[in-house]
């Protein structure tokens, strides 16, 4: 049995993936070694996150499924997005935010773990700084909402339909009792062995 066990990360993304059984019915480990990788992600930019800190974990869930939906296509980098986005993350080519984590861009893609960490490193810090710049502009503003506008739109920091729809789905992960189930246990048990052993 593993020493840290990110459950939340965990047990909401193999709950998403149970409500699309045909997506996803070969993926327990792929979902734990992103939980795994989320958690990761979470503890390196914990010290410069300045909301709740059970926010930070709901923020890179709702960004990998609200980008990819998970998709394991997306995630090899099979396919990508229209402007070239690739990994969970949907990272643009345009953006530099990589370039701390990868070698090369198209090293963001890849259903292992270190490409998998490096693609949500990348996201995390494309979403710190949108939270950073955004917040800064709209102190008094809800902050939720000026962050997902600031992430889809670098260069604006004003709601709209989907800043409303991510700031929803956030406050939801964030806030939901997730409790893990003896199938998520073992599924982040054998992504951590299987890490391990790499």
């Amino acid at each position: 049995m593993t020493t840290w066990l990110p459950f939340t990360a965990l047990t909401f993304l193999t709950a998403f993936a149970h409500e699309r059984p045909r997506q996803f019915r070969d993926a327990p480990e792929r979902i734990a070694m992103v939980a795994i990788a989320t958690e990761v992600a979470q503890a390196d930019v914990m010290a410069r996150w300045h909301h709740h800190p059970r926010m930070l974990g709901a923020v890179i869930i709702e960004a990998i499924l609200a980008e990819s939906g998970l998709d394991q296509d997306v995630h090899s980098g099979l396919r990508r997005g229209r402007a070239g986005e690739i990994c969970l993350m949907q990272i643009a080519p345009v953006n530099i935010a990589w370039q701390p984590f990868s070698d090369s861009f198209d090293a963001l893609a890849g259903v292992e773990f270190e490409p998998t960490s490096e693609c949500i490193m990348a996201g995390v810090k494309t979403l710190l700084a949108a939270d950073l710049r955004c917040t800064r502009k709209h102190p008094k503003g809800n902050w939720v909402r000026v962050l997902w506008t600031g992430y889809q739109y670098s260069a604006y920091c004003f709601g709209g339909k989907y800043a409303k729809e991510r700031e929803r789905e956030t406050n939801r992960i964030a806030w939901t009792r997730w409790e893990p189930k003896d199938q998520h246990i073992d599924a982040l048990d054998a992504a951590s062995n299987q890490l391990l052993n790499q």
